[in-house]
């Protein structure tokens, strides 16, 4: 006997939009894992979206304003 089962709609957080948009856009989510006297020192909060860039001298890590991802998508 098959039974269906509704989903019930939940409102999707408008960063995991963002990411989704991020990952069909060839990027891709990694986590990093920062000391907190070093979050300290560059202001980072504990679990910012972070933006990793790579280059063959080294690696640049910023944090990012959410605010104006959500401005961004909204677009």
């Amino acid at each position: 006997m098959a039974t269906s089962h509704r989903q019930s709609q939940v409102p999707e957080d408008p960063l995991t939009s963002h990411r989704r948009h991020a990952v069909r856009h060839g990027k891709t989510s990694i986590a990093v894992n920062i000391p907190s006297d070093a979050r300290d020192i560059f202001d980072i909060e504990r679990g910012s979206m972070l933006r990793v860039e790579v280059y063959s001298w080294g690696i640049v890590v910023q944090p990012i304003n959410t605010d104006d991802l959500l401005k961004e998508d909204s677009k």
